[in-house]
């Protein structure tokens, strides 16, 4: 049964504590839905990548039916504030998928598990917060520093923005230069 004022399930509260006795019997269960999000999208899967759970994200990425790309709603609007009160207001993570929440936490080892599923999406972009635009999994770890996930990440294959941005940078230089030397020669 879901919680009425969040809508998490069992097996997200479980996921969300990494009670793995209660994630194994809730993954166990006749009719479990791995998949079912909260009122926000977040699914056990996402909440247990972003507490770093490595645990239950092992047990759910066990599980068949899995989607390892499902992300956060791009129109969340559920958030709490802190004594707790549920607060109708844009939700901090849109269109987030568990790899991408991840990468900003800085959880290494679950970043190892994730890019070793089939069909995972190494460059969906999310959002994370008023001040920032959607960024890839690689964006963000890079953002906030996490250097050892963005070596997995690329070496997963992950598109490198960074050196799309210098090409496209040295393209800009070398138009700008060329434009200059036509306006001197004329």
């Amino acid at each position: 049964q879901a919680n009425k004022i969040d809508g998490g399930t069992p097996l997200y509260k479980a996921c969300e504590k990494d009670h793995v006795r209660s994630v194994k019997a809730l993954l166990a269960a006749d009719g479990i839905d791995v998949n079912r999000a909260n009122i926000d999208g977040s699914t056990p899967l996402s909440i247990a990548c972003q507490n770093d759970n490595i645990r239950s994200v092992r047990l759910l990425l066990a599980k068949e039916g899995i989607r390892v790309n499902q992300a956060t709603h791009d129109d969340a609007t559920t958030n709490y504030s802190s004594d707790g009160r549920y607060v109708a207001e844009p939700c901090p993570f849109q269109s987030v998928t568990p790899l991408r929440i991840a990468a900003q936490y800085g959880r290494l080892d679950v970043v190892r598990v994730l890019v070793e599923q089939d069909g995972i999406d190494l460059d969906k972009p999310g959002k994370s917060n008023k001040k920032v635009s959607f960024e890839s999994p690689l964006q963000v770890a890079r953002r906030f520093g996490h250097e050892a996930i963005v070596k997995v990440l690329l070496a997963a294959g992950a598109k490198d923005d960074e050196a799309v941005d210098d090409a496209s940078t040295a393209a800009e230089e070398t138009n700008e230069v060329r434009g200059k030397r036509e306006e001197i020669i004329e």
